[in-house]
């Protein structure tokens, strides 16, 4: 099981251009599309909410289905950046 600590890039990931377009054309948030992703993924995404409105809307992640073309554009993000610690240095 991945846990996907920090699965909003701590917000980094929310202006990036290819999630605001899969965004846009999914009728989502970024947010939304970015913890669709880590579910589609298999991950355990848990996300931090600044309100009782984001958790809301964070939970339509659920029933958020991407694209396949959508999952591949946000598999291929990863620039190799470690947001909150560097899993390589777990033994």
């Amino acid at each position: 099981l991945v846990q996907a600590y920090a699965s909003l890039g701590t917000g980094l990931l929310l202006g990036d251009e290819c999630v605001t377009r899969i965004a846009k054309s999914a009728n989502a948030t970024p947010a939304q599309v970015l913890l669709a992703w880590g579910l589609a993924r298999s991950a355990a995404v848990i996300p931090k909410a600044s309100s009782e409105v984001r958790v809301v809307e964070n939970l339509g992640c659920v029933d958020l289905a991407l694209e396949p073309e959508a999952l591949d554009d946000l598999d291929n993000l990863d620039g190799g950046t470690k947001i909150c610690w560097d899993p390589d240095g777990i033994a």
